[in-house]
C-alpha cells in the first residue's frame, strides 16, 4: 500500500493543542483509524476500514501528543495495523491503543467497556462513526430495514449506555459525537433539496438516530454531557466504494472543530456540517 502523507489540517495553535492536553480517545470503528492522547477518553465508533473515522483519528493523533485514543475494532489485528498505517502517515507521537467491539453485540459492547473502565480508568469523549447500509433492491425489505436499523441505531445507543456510566463518572468536559448524515434530515428531504436515495433505510436510521440522542440529551443524568450529531459529507470512502466527491478529512473537520471548541460556546445540541466555502460548522435542518 502507498502511503500518502496528509498534514493539511494540522493545528499549531498553542491554545487549541493546549485544551486537547491530557484526555482519552476511544475510536470505535477504526480499523485504518488513529491512536490515543491523555486528553480525553475520546471514543470514535464504526467499523472502520478507509473512511471516515480512519480520517477524525487522523486529524485528533496530529495536534496533541497527550492524548490517548483507543481505536475500537471488531478485529484487533487490523486496529494493530491502522495504528501502525498512522504513524506511518502522520508520525504522531499519540498514545495509541486497540479495544475490539462490535456494536451489533451487546456481550461484545459491555465487554469493551468493561475493558477501558480498567484499563484506562476514564472516558472523555465517544464519537459514534458505526453504521452499515445494505441494498433494498430484490431484497426483503423488512429484513434489510431490520438490520441497519439495529446496528445503526440500536447498536449506537446501546454503546452510549454502556460507555456513559464511566463518562459521567470520570470526565469533568464529557462529550458524545454521532456520525449521522444529511440524509436523515426530514426538512432537506421534503424541500427537495437532497437527490432520492439509492438506500432509503440508511437515511431513515439516521433521522431515527437523530432522535434517540435527543431523548438521550433530555436525560437528568446526562445533563453535564454534550451531545452533538454530524453529517461529513459526501465523502470517498470504502463505505461507498469511493464514490464520493469529498476527501474524508474534509469529512471529519466537523468533528475536529467541534471537540476543540469550549464547552460554553453557547452551540446548542444539533446536527452539524461543514461544506462548500464555510469553514466553521453549519446547522443542518432536522
Amino acid at each position: 500500500m502507498q502511503i500518502e502523507k496528509k498534514y493539511k489540517y494540522v493545528i499549531t495553535n498553542y491554545f487549541t493543542l493546549n485544551r486537547m492536553s491530557g484526555k482519552t480517545i476511544l475510536v470505535i470503528g477504526a480499523n485504518k483509524g488513529w491512536a490515543p492522547t491523555p486528553w480525553a477518553t475520546f471514543i470514535i465508533l464504526r467499523q472502520l476500514t478507509l473512511g471516515i473515522g480512519l480520517a477524525i483519528v487522523q486529524r485528533l493523533a496530529v495536534i496533541s501528543s497527550k492524548d490517548t485514543i483507543i481505536l475500537g475494532c471488531r478485529d484487533k489485528e487490523k486496529g494493530l495495523d491502522a495504528i501502525q498505517l498512522l504513524r506511518a502517515i502522520c508520525n504522531t507521537k499519540a498514545h495509541l491503543d486497540v479495544v475490539c467491539i462490535d456494536i451489533e453485540s451487546e456481550a461484545s459492547v459491555q465487554a469493551a467497556a468493561k475493558e477501558v473502565r480498567e484499563k484506562h480508568k476514564r472516558l472523555d469523549v465517544l464519537v459514534n462513526n458505526a453504521a452499515i447500509a445494505l441494498l433494498e433492491k430484490d431484497a426483503d425489505i423488512r429484513d434489510v430495514y431490520g438490520k441497519v436499523f439495529a446496528s445503526n441505531v440500536g447498536g449506537v445507543i446501546s454503546t452510549c449506555e454502556a460507555f456513559l456510566p464511566l463518562m459521567r463518572d470520570t470526565s469533568a468536559d464529557a462529550r458524545i459525537i454521532q456520525v449521522s448524515s444529511a440524509r436523515g434530515s426530514l426538512t432537506r428531504i421534503a424541500e427537495g433539496k437532497m437527490p432520492p436515495a439509492r438506500v432509503v433505510s440508511y437515511g431513515a436510521s439516521k433521522a431515527a438516530l437523530n432522535c434517540a440522542t435527543l431523548e438521550l440529551v433530555r436525560r437528568e443524568e446526562n445533563r453535564n454531557v454534550l451531545f452533538q450529531m454530524v453529517s461529513p459529507g459526501h465523502c470517498r470512502t470504502d463505505f461507498n466504494n469511493n464514490t464520493g466527491k469529498k476527501d474524508p478529512l474534509d469529512g471529519a473537520l466537523v468533528v475536529e472543530k467541534l471537540l476543540l471548541e469550549e464547552r460554553d460556546n453557547g452551540r446548542p445540541c444539533g446536527m452539524w456540517e461543514i461544506e462548500g466555502d464555510n469553514t466553521e460548522p453549519q446547522l443542518v435542518p432536522w
